[in-house]
């Protein structure tokens, strides 16, 4: 299992790391916790031949998921691109931010790819080569840290050509740090003088 980090600054790579509260998740278990809404196009079809589009607890070679039960998976999508877009989030109150997914391909060729766009970017997570076949080794995570950012807007961009073609997407994390609200540190500290000054009385 391999992880990535990256970050974004405005727009730049640069690198960072943050240990941090959640701010928004998905782990497609329909859990309480799985607090990012998020909408595909198209729209979940299930088993269609050897066309594959859900939430799944296994796929072929994809044999479970990176947490849980679930995961959004493909396989053989066609030539089209599937999108996942998750809604917008306001970041404006965090800083140290980080986006953290896991995926996991098996069998891509020229023209497989998973993608993750932000905020109007579009990277590439994986894909697969000019000639034969590329396959992650298991489940790999990448994680995204964010500065001067006050908002995201995220989600994938996935074409898998090929019955024996498919991915798993899994785990998406944003994390970050809450910004007190001004004034609160003051009065923080104005609450611990009062105490001070009472013990010594």
């Amino acid at each position: 299992m391999q992880h990535r980090t990256i970050a974004l600054v405005a727009g730049a790579i640069v690198a960072s790391t943050a240990n941090a509260d959640v701010i928004a998740f998905q782990d497609f278990e329909g859990a309480s916790t799985d607090t990012w809404a998020f909408t595909t196009n198209p729209e979940f079809y299930g088993v269609d031949g050897t066309r594959i589009w859900d939430i799944l607890s296994e796929n072929g070679q994809i044999t479970g998921a990176y947490e849980g039960d679930n995961f959004l998976g493909g396989r053989n999508t066609g030539s089209a691109e599937y999108v996942v877009s998750f809604d917008d989030l306001d970041i404006s109150n965090y800083e140290n931010v980080s986006i953290t997914f896991a995926f996991n391909a098996f069998g891509f060729e020229t023209g497989d790819y998973i993608d993750y766009t932000l905020n109007g970017l579009r990277e590439r997570a994986f894909t697969g080569l000019p000639t034969g076949t590329d396959s992650t080794d298991d489940w790999e995570s990448l994680t995204i840290n964010l500065t001067s950012v006050d908002a995201i807007d995220f989600g994938f961009i996935t074409r898998v050509v090929g019955s024996g073609d498919r991915f798993g997407i899994d785990t998406i994390l944003v994390s970050g740090d809450l910004v007190p609200a001004p004034g609160s540190n003051a009065l923080m500290a104005l609450g611990l003088g009062v105490v001070a000054r009472r013990r010594r009385a």
